[in-house]
């Protein structure tokens, strides 16, 4: 409600509200209307009505907000928390509102421990999913994902998981991400320090931290075995057909993979490049262009990973030229070793 026009009319309101309990005493919104109009000159006594109302029913979005601000002004955290939760479950319209202000909170730790009472409410993983976006610090949404994980089921965590690597990606909180790496199942974590092909390191869980593989009219891409990559591509066609992000530490690697020509058919040219996230001008730092060579040929390559160089995006295109059928290639042995 308007304050001013609440204001205006808060004589009409209140004598309105008074003869509504003369005929019904368990009218919730009427003992509300009092206590909003008794918080201009008496707080005690509008906090016993706003208490009061709440008693009659929960189900009263105004009396929860009202609520929310005594508890908060009163420095008590948890029964604020316990306004909020009655608030976010039974009036998820509101939730848009009421996660922007909890999205600042959390910064606080006692306010993550305090909410933590609430990490199985459907409504935590939602607030989750939001808070950095608006504007919560990644390192205690991380914080409060770790004990919500716990309480909450599998799928749901895992695509939440998903979307946060996402975020923290986008918005170059690579710090944030390597704690959230860390709390992830151990075969997820293995897959990312992983870089060969495999339905492990490009399981959707993990985001742009594995690889993702283009498929469409021009592009067809297949893992073949446990580390092979097959492709296929349409005529005069060129582009990205692999791509990940890799949070590799400082230092020398060595890369290895191998290509398969097949006799017969047109061959599609395969072309990497590595470049380091978070620069203002990315830069990269490995390029190869591997020969159209019939039969099967392994390469080698050094990398070195700068000290500033503390997210990579790779990047792995195919090219095809002119021809009556598709253009093929197949990529094996993908492999990554620090020196």
């Amino acid at each position: 409600m308007n304050p001013a026009l609440f204001s205006k009319h808060a004589y009409a309101i209140g004598s309105n509200a008074k003869a509504a309990l003369r005929v019904g005493p368990l009218n919730g919104i009427a003992m509300r209307q009092l206590a909003m109009i008794a918080a201009r000159s008496d707080a005690r006594a509008s906090a016993k009505m706003a208490a009061m109302s709440e008693r009659i029913s929960r189900r009263d979005l105004a009396v929860q907000l009202m609520l929310i601000e005594l508890e908060s002004g009163r420095g008590d955290v948890a029964g604020a928390l316990a306004h909020y939760d009655r608030a976010l479950t039974t009036f998820p319209h509101a939730r848009e509102a009421l996660f922007a202000v909890l999205a600042q909170a959390i910064a606080d730790p006692s306010i993550r421990s305090a909410l933590r009472k609430y990490a199985g409410r459907s409504w935590s993983v939602e607030f989750l999913n939001k808070a950095i976006g608006l504007g919560s610090d990644p390192a205690a949404v991380i914080a409060l994902q770790n004990h919500v994980r716990l309480h909450q089921p599998p799928t749901a965590m895992r695509n939440l998981q998903a979307q946060l690597i996402g975020q923290l990606l986008a918005r170059g909180q690579y710090a944030a991400l390597r704690d959230l790496v860390h709390q992830l199942p151990s075969s997820i974590t293995q897959a990312i320090d992983q870089i060969a092909f495999s339905s492990v390191t490009s399981d959707a869980r993990l985001s742009a931290l594995g690889w993702t593989f283009t498929n469409d009219a021009a592009f067809e891409t297949t893992l073949d075995g446990k580390v092979g990559l097959a492709i296929r591509v349409g005529s005069e066609r060129s582009g990205t057909i692999a791509q990940r992000v890799t949070l590799l530490t400082p230092g020398r690697y060595q890369l290895a993979q191998t290509t398969d020509y097949f006799e017969g058919g047109p061959h599609a040219a395969l072309q990497w490049v590595a470049t380091c996230m978070g620069e203002s001008s990315p830069v990269a730092i490995w390029k190869q262009s591997l020969p159209v060579t019939a039969g099967r040929t392994t390469y080698r390559a050094p990398i070195i990973v700068p000290p500033s160089c503390t997210a990579q995006s790779w990047q792995l295109t195919a090219t095809a030229e002119q021809s009556q059928i598709a253009s093929t290639a197949r990529l094996s042995g993908l492999s990554l070793e620090k020196l």
